[in-house]
């Protein structure tokens, strides 16, 4: 997935259009939700999502051709986008909207059944990566192999301020699998037991949780 440093580079630059699908639903919301982070970081606005499958293109006209009170462009997100949902019709008046853009930054969200090891993307799932590609950025997501899982389970006990030995993190990979969803549930879960209990507040949440025997996570 890209870095938040590749995300901003794209933001200073005036990308107006960012693309991320994979099979992964945890990955997509991840992506989806760093970039939406970083293009509002400057502003007093917040994002306009627009959640389902296929949004009407009307919503995605009027929120895009909004000027913003602060001289920013807006942020619109369709955070779970299904290109198969929509006409050819409405598909090529999704593809012309996102191609004149001039007041706002489109982020799209969708996630792929795989067919063969493979992504199951249909010709309209094929035309909207393609124009988004040719219009800003575009990221197929691949599943993390479990490394990089550790690596991420570690970040986001990070994030919420205490920490996951390397040890944890691998106990909790070998119990849950590499379903992210289920990681993270699980993490979530063992922390809150953790900082209601004195061993696991002293010694940050999950290495506790883990010493009782339950193991915690979370172009």
């Amino acid at each position: 997935m890209a870095t938040e440093t590749k995300l901003r580079q794209l933001a200073d630059k005036g990308c107006p259009v960012y693309y991320f699908y994979s099979s992964e639903r945890y990955l997509v919301r991840q992506a989806v939700a760093a970039a939406t982070r970083i293009l509002t970081a400057d502003s007093d606005e917040d994002a306009t999502i627009l959640d389902g499958a296929a949004p009407e293109i009307e919503q995605l006209i009027m929120a895009a051709g909004t000027i913003s009170f602060f001289g920013t462009r807006r942020v619109v997100v369709l955070p779970e986008i299904d290109p198969a949902a929509y006409s050819d019709k409405d598909l090529e008046e999704l593809n012309s909207t996102l191609s004149s853009l001039e007041n706002a930054v489109v982020v799209l969200g969708s996630v792929f059944e795989l067919e063969r090891s493979k992504l199951k993307t249909g010709k309209r799932a094929q035309k909207l990566i393609a124009q988004c590609k040719a219009l800003g950025y575009t990221e197929e997501l691949a599943k993390p192999k479990p490394f990089e899982l550790k690596m991420m389970m570690i970040d986001r006990a990070k994030e919420q301020k205490t920490t996951l030995p390397d040890g944890a993190a691998a106990a909790l990979l070998e119990r849950c699998g590499e379903d992210p969803f289920l990681l993270e549930n699980d993490d979530d879960r063992s922390r809150k037991g953790a900082e209601n209990h004195p061993a696991g507040r002293r010694s940050g949440g999950a290495a506790g949780a883990l010493r009782r025997g339950s193991v915690p996570f979370g172009k």
